[in-house]
């Protein structure tokens, strides 16, 4: 089995039926780290993608549902189980289509054969990290994308946190309908009753995302690991207020400026006051400048920095180590930082899916991982 700590969680079977390009397939790990070699478009990622979702969310492509089912297959039904071992002992976690109506966008999640109410509580159960190529600019793209970046790490911290982001992206859709809907004292009310509510969910989101800011930011300066260091923040009203004000004063302002620009939104179609607006920064320490005005490979080194904090974090806290799935990490990476991560990442404790066209990059690790070669809908341990 996985020599793993006690507090990591770790896959110890994990099994695909009708996903993307496995028809079938079972994969027991032995090893703490798990080394995925072949050309492109083998489906490598694709197994790394089925990891991903034992989170809440659509998984590290944000793909649509229909779009993991087996392009061959008759059945629409896809699923991913497996066994996951973590601080609270050994569960059976599974999702995959509704049985009932296997082309909704809605997929059914299972703890030891039990359906979950909603995707949040998944938190509860497992908990998985990932890098991929297409995260190396992040801190060049649009601020959504860092905000999902980042919101993924609050959610393992904050089991509460995506429940808090569904209801608020609920909560900003009907206030956007009362908006565009005729006048009248009763919607007057319901207008107020729904932004009190964004009130509350908002605060909360903006407060618990500061939280880990600040812990980050501590654990960057307690801990000089190989990789740069990084300050992070996060700009946006609500965090203006919620540091200049009380919380009190916070969510009257919010309540305030919700009422105020009404009329602006409603042109808009967009909520222009919220969690929703926030941006989130991130400078590279040494040399003092900007994330988005690094270099792609500067840019890497930062986001992988902030994963080993955000690891170092939760281990500390006693909240269990998560899975990491790094997809082509060697990506923009040259030997020496490739090194320092595979080091980085043994001490943390963590069990590392990696994936790669080159298996020489990985043979550093050959020793003590399991390492398969993937072939199209199929995985030869090497």
């Amino acid at each position: 089995m996985c020599n793993l700590s006690q507090r990591s969680y770790s896959i110890s079977k994990l099994s695909l039926t009708n996903f993307r390009s496995y028809a079938d397939l079972l994969v027991v790990p032995q090893s703490a780290s798990i080394v995925l070699c072949g050309p492109n478009g083998v489906g490598k990622t694709n197994i790394l993608e089925a990891l991903s979702l034992f989170s809440s969310g659509r998984g590290m492509r944000s793909a649509k549902l229909s779009d993991f089912r087996h392009f061959s297959a008759k059945n629409p039904l896809w699923g991913v189980s497996a066994h996951i071992d973590g601080p609270s002992g050994d569960h059976q976690v599974s999702t995959g289509a509704d049985p009932e109506n296997p082309m909704a966008e809605r997929r059914i999640i299972k703890v030891d054969g039990n359906v979950l109410k909603n995707q949040a509580g998944l938190n509860r159960f497992a908990s998985v990290i990932w890098l991929t190529p297409q995260m190396d600019r992040l801190f060049s793209e649009n601020k959504s994308e860092k905000r999902r970046f980042f919101d993924r790490l609050v959610a393992l911290f904050d089991y509460d946190h995506t429940a808090r982001l569904y209801k608020y992206e609920a909560l900003t859709r009907e206030r956007m309908k009362i908006l565009k809907t005729s006048g009248g004292t009763a919607q007057a009310s319901w207008l107020s009753s729904v932004e009190a509510k964004i009130v509350e969910v908002g605060i909360a989101l903006a407060a618990s995302r500061q939280d880990l800011i600040e812990k980050i930011n501590q654990a960057q300066n307690e801990v000089k690991g190989a990789f740069p260091s990084v300050s992070l923040s996060l700009t946006g009203q609500l965090e203006a207020w919620l540091s200049e004000k009380t919380s009190l004063q916070a969510e009257d302002s919010y309540a305030e400026a919700l009422q105020r620009t009404r009329s602006e939104d409603q042109q808009s179609g967009r909520t222009s006051v919220g969690p929703n607006r926030t941006d989130f920064r991130a400078v590279f320490v040494e040399k003092e400048i900007g994330a988005h005005l690094c270099s792609t490979g500067e840019q890497k080194a930062l986001l992988i920095s902030i994963m080993f904090s955000a690891v170092r974090l939760m281990t500390k806290l006693g909240s269990g180590t998560p899975v990491l799935l790094l997809d082509e990490i060697a990506a923009h990476l040259d030997e020496k930082r490739c090194a320092d991560l595979f080091d980085e990442v043994k001490k943390t404790g963590a069990q590392a899916w990696y994936t790669g066209t080159d298996r020489e990059i990985f043979s550093s690790l050959f020793s003590d991982s399991d390492v398969f070669d993937v072939q199209s809908g199929a995985l030869c341990k090497v």
